[in-house]
């Protein structure tokens, strides 16, 4: 089948070849939001000005507020998702529901070698289907123009190009769940966004922290104060992006191109996660109190054009599920609502509007399987920018490496260039998957879902340790080191601003230092359980006559009162 994409027009970024997506809601367009947006404007610039003869705060924030509650559009919202989720089939809603949740199936396929090459096979075949597509033409150009590849010191290869490479075409696929047209439409994005954006030598080589030096709003990405990467997962394994700040419900001077080139940089580094590639990622809003500041919540029409480009599901990676944190306030619902209107169709149904503190925000969020201790936003609404910056500075290092080693560069740079590193063999990890185990102590180490499992683990096999002969504790240890491993699991060690794997023989001697904390555990169970027990006993045999109690009526009451309170814990 052949689609026909709009020409593209060269005046305009948004106006550009972009294949629309037909799963985004034509009834959500920017029409109601600007006149919803203005009625309430002008009825608040007429209260404001009624307010500004009057000298009562009080009665200002009263008056405000009134308003506030009095606006249509939170009920608005609520019918607009009613009515697409009606629309749906109860398949459908299923799906988005354990997305949510983040309790979704693991796709078939990715127990298939022989399946996913067929699918890799589908994705080409809906890649030439397409007639239109500028950016992958001139990605397939470049390609060409790229050295050959040394197979070994006498040999060489062509190059096949980033867009061919089966590990890159995959991503759109397990973002789509192997779906081969909507892959091949959200590859044809990708590409005719990062080609607009960055220009032609993202087409050929991944992104880089580099390609955002010169921009003079760069700090969106390097800051931390407004987005951030976190190190961590949810409990389904995906990954978590949060942004915060004073800018989520307001005007953002950041320029449209340097945002949308932040989200692209950001997909991407994430889509190099194939945990993430086949779970998605969970994007979280914290906007916070300062955000208010007198003025009426808006959405100013570069941030509509950035959910609309977004929408067209332009990043190699599935947004999952979207969490919007608000605080008890009717300006932060109104805001909250607007924003929603704008969302695409897509990340609107997929997205969970929680109302509170920071602290009852992120215990709601840990319903949802994330690890809401772990939010870097304080309970008095500091923004905590440390995780991020490690982010940064891993993704600086990760790059160089991969300079040093010849990769990168502009098209003629790479002509005199032999790669020697890529992404997929630099050794620093920065976030470990679920089935990683971290070796070192820490509530943020202890919490991790690997070492929780790994413990279970230890557990179930401490009786068959504990009392054989050293030669066979170690045969014992070197067999859970084999059993991890072929769960798909790696042993993990600090490595500055990263993780990275050791070696077999230290593997085996962290497991039998963990079979040692094993042990210390136990025993203080039983010590537990024998200070409890004997505690017990005392207080069935304390003497209870009234005489005893007369004689030393302060002993007395102090006995009586353990021994209630043993019986009550027990």
């Amino acid at each position: 089948m052949t689609m026909s994409i709009p020409a593209e027009t060269p005046t305009s970024m948004h106006t550009s070849t972009i294949i629309p997506d037909n799963s985004t809601s034509t009834n959500s367009g920017s029409g109601i939001i600007n006149t919803n947006t203005n009625t309430n404007m002008n009825t608040n610039t007429n209260t404001n000005t009624n307010m500004n003869t009057n000298t009562n705060v009080g009665d200002d924030i009263h008056a405000e507020n009134k308003i506030l509650k009095q606006s249509r559009v939170p009920e608005d919202v609520d019918a607009l998702l009613a009515r697409e989720l009606n629309n749906m089939t109860f398949a459908e809603r299923t799906m988005i529901l354990e997305d949510v949740h983040g309790v979704g199936d693991f796709p078939k396929e990715e127990n298939n070698p022989a399946l996913i090459q067929q699918r890799l096979l589908e994705l080409n075949i809906a890649l030439n289907a397409i007639s239109i597509k500028p950016a992958f033409d001139e990605a397939q150009r470049l390609a060409l123009l790229l050295p050959p590849v040394p197979v070994n010191e006498t040999q060489t290869q062509p190059a096949v190009g980033l867009v061919n490479d089966p590990s890159y075409r995959i991503k759109f696929l397990r973002a789509e769940r192997y779906h081969p047209h909507n892959a091949a439409v959200r590859m044809i994005n990708n590409l005719q966004m990062i080609h607009q954006t960055f220009g032609s030598d993202g087409l050929i080589r991944p992104l880089h922290l580099s390609d955002m030096a010169l921009d003079p709003d760069n700090q969106i990405l390097f800051s931390g104060m407004s987005i951030q990467v976190m190190p961590y997962r949810d409990r389904l394994g995906r990954r978590v992006v949060v942004r915060s700040g004073r800018k989520v419900f307001g005007r953002d001077d950041v320029c449209t191109n340097t945002r949308l080139k932040a989200y692209l940089y950001i997909c991407q580094q994430l889509s190099d996660d194939i945990e993430c590639q086949i779970n998605g990622a969970v994007f979280i809003a914290f906007p916070l109190s300062e955000t208010r500041q007198g003025k009426f919540p808006l959405l100013d029409k570069s941030g509509r054009m950035i959910l609309d480009t977004i929408g067209q599901r332009i990043a190699p990676i599935r947004i999952s599920a979207v969490h919007v944190c608000i605080p008890d306030d009717p300006w932060f619902s109104v805001g909250a609502s607007i924003v929603l209107r704008a969302f695409p169709k897509q990340f609107r149904i997929r997205t969970r509007v929680h109302t509170g503190s920071i602290n009852e925000c992120c215990y709601k969020l840990m319903t949802y399987g994330i690890p809401g201790e772990q939010i870097p936003i304080t309970s008095s609404g500091i923004t905590k920018p440390t995780d991020h910056k490690r982010w940064i500075a891993f993704c600086q290092e990760r790059e160089d490496a991969i300079f040093h080693g010849g990769v990168g560069g502009s098209v003629n740079e790479q002509h005199n260039q032999r790669p020697k590193w890529t992404t997929a063999t630099y050794p620093g990890i920065f976030c470990p998957y679920s089935t990683d185990i971290l070796v070192g102590r820490g509530s943020r180490i202890k919490n991790h879902i690997g070492n929780e499992r790994y413990r279970e683990l230890l557990q179930s096999k401490y009786e068959l340790y504990d009392g054989v002969s050293i030669t066979k504790k170690k045969e014992i240890a070197m067999e859970v080191v084999r059993e991890i491993q072929a769960a798909g699991g790696r042993f993990l060690v600090p490595h500055g601003n990263c993780w990275i794997e050791t070696n077999n023989e230290t593997a085996r001697t962290k497991v039998s230092i963990a079979f040692r904390d094993v042990r210390k555990s136990i025993n203080a169970r039983r010590n537990r359980n024998y200070t409890d027990s004997s505690s017990a006993e005392f207080c069935a045999s304390s003497p209870s006559s009234s005489s005893n109690q007369n004689s030393n009526s302060k002993i007395g009451t102090t006995l009586s009162m353990g021994c209630i309170m043993q019986r009550v814990s027990r």
